[in-house]
């Protein structure tokens, strides 16, 4: 690419729980950047990953740390466009994000992806350390470092890839009962999108998470394994319905994932004309 940004300045971390696409996902990086810096990052609750993340990257010795979630998978030539624009970001902006399609929703978002100044990082280290009860550990550092004069930008112009495509029932399942705490209030939105097809079994599970989220009177955190407790019949549920979890996930095409950003920008611009669209965090 023509007046391109090298790729020297960048540290990527990939945080994970295991999801369907994230072997696509290192898979692409690697192919497109084969002597990028990679971290793959496990812990739990999502707090205690987040300050591991940001623990590797000040040890990276890099300008910037890119975070993805596993559950995105990054359309062809994104990592270098993301180059590019980061590389205008002036000095105190902290913080970063694109957009992605959301399949699952329904619509063109930010989420699954968040960029970091490591210089900066050593100042909201503490705040991902107070972040454990937190539904969105990100956005609790990220206004934390606004309060205190960093920068935060959203970047508009780029769809960087896809999130929560392809990914595992439970995790469907599991994501879709967070919303119900998260998303309550923007239900509207998405329901109906989970009802507009019948045999979707993505969409099945959605709705059945959610709406057991519903009725969950107690507070939850960002931790897979919570589920285990808090929906310990999901299995049983799946083999009432005759529902078999998907096998690994080893391969997702370019074209695939177009298809999926034509469908969620149809939709989203078709929101924003009745104007119904909000934003998910």
């Amino acid at each position: 690419m023509a007046n391109s940004v090298s790729s020297d300045d960048y540290f990527v971390c990939v945080r994970t729980i295991g999801e369907r696409t994230e072997k696509c996902l290192i898979d692409r990086i690697s192919k497109e950047f084969p002597t990028l810096p990679l971290a793959v990052v496990s812990d739990y609750p999502s707090s205690k990953t987040l300050e591991r993340a940001f623990q590797l990257a000040m040890e990276s010795g890099k300008k910037w740390s890119i975070q993805l979630d596993a559950d995105v998978l990054l359309m062809p030539g994104a990592l270098q466009k993301m180059f590019d624009v980061l590389s205008r970001f002036e000095e105190k902006v902290f913080a970063v994000r694109f957009l992605v399609a959301d399949p699952l929703l329904g619509t063109i978002r930010f989420a699954g992806n968040q960029t970091y100044r490591i210089d900066h990082i050593p100042y909201a280290l503490p705040f991902a350390k107070q972040s454990k009860e937190k539904l969105r550990p990100d956005r609790y550092v990220i206004e934390k470092m606004e309060a205190k004069g960093y920068l935060f930008a959203d970047v508009r112009q780029e769809v960087i890839g896809v999130h929560d495509a392809e990914q595992f029932y439970r995790d469907i399942y599991r994501k879709c009962f967070v919303y119900s705490f998260k998303h309550l209030n923007k239900a509207d939105e998405f329901i109906p999108h989970w009802r507009s097809a019948e045999s979707n079994l993505d969409f099945k599970v959605a709705r059945k998470g959610f709406a057991d989220g519903v009725q969950h009177l107690r507070q939850i955190t960002i931790d897979a394994r919570q589920m285990d407790s808090v929906a310990p019949d999901f299995g049983e549920w799946m083999k009432g319905e005759g529902i078999e979890e998907k096998s690994p996930l080893l391969s997702f095409s370019a074209e695939e994932q177009s298809i999926i950003l034509q469908q969620a920008a149809a939709r989203h611009f078709a929101a924003l004309k009745r104007k119904k669209y909000h934003t998910f965090y």
